[in-house]
């Protein structure tokens, strides 16, 4: 029974904003949106490496004060592991942001499953019927470097909820675009770039 309030969650309307794609699927919305904001995408280690060299992403600790990345996070290139542990500031700002909120609500730690990718990286993930092409229309935008996964493997119906909640407040703010990845038990969330100033 615990579980009916999540399912009704789960399937609930997104949220329709300005700033969401109409008539498209989530995967291509996601990438007319990478593309509004000018994201340029990862294709390969070298370029990855220098993004972390010009400090374009930043680096996520294995464990903080409130979240703990996944011990497999990057285990399809064993020997660079350490480069997939790197995200865009925004999106590691969001990262510590709702995992404090989901603390102070509920105690313990979020789980972390992955971060940026590559092209080459995504291309190693063909078999999982969950991961989105390393290219074209429908690309997955972990290779700008602003997307993360939260698994809800592990929470509560009560905690999922709250968390699903969270984020589609979160995108009624045209802050962030967060997709239910069911077979993966994961939210796949997009965290738009912070606004240049002026």
């Amino acid at each position: 029974m615990r579980w009916i309030l999540f399912i009704l969650i789960l399937i609930s309307p997104m949220p329709a904003y300005a700033g969401r794609c109409k008539g498209v699927s989530r995967l291509r919305c996601e990438n007319i949106l990478a593309n509004r904001f000018r994201l340029k995408r990862l294709a390969n280690l070298q370029t990855l490496k220098f993004w972390v060299k010009q400090g374009i992403l930043v680096n996520v600790p294995d464990s903080g004060a409130h979240f703990y990345l996944d011990e497999r996070l990057g285990e399809r290139d064993v020997g660079n592991r350490a480069f997939y542990k790197y995200i865009r500031p925004t999106t590691r700002d969001f990262i510590c942001k709702i995992a404090a909120d989901f603390s102070a609500r509920f105690g313990g730690k979020i789980k972390i499953t992955s971060l940026v990718r590559t092209r080459e990286y995504q291309k190693r993930l063909r078999r999982n019927p969950n991961a989105a092409p390393p290219s074209g229309g429908r690309a997955s935008t972990h290779l700008t470097g602003a997307t993360f996964d939260l698994s809800f493997r592990e929470m509560s119906a009560a905690e999922a909820a709250w968390t699903w909640g969270y984020l589609r407040r979160g995108m009624l703010k045209k802050r962030l675009y967060a997709i239910r990845e069911r077979y993966g038990g994961c939210f796949h969330i997009f965290v738009f770039p912070a606004p240049k100033r002026r």
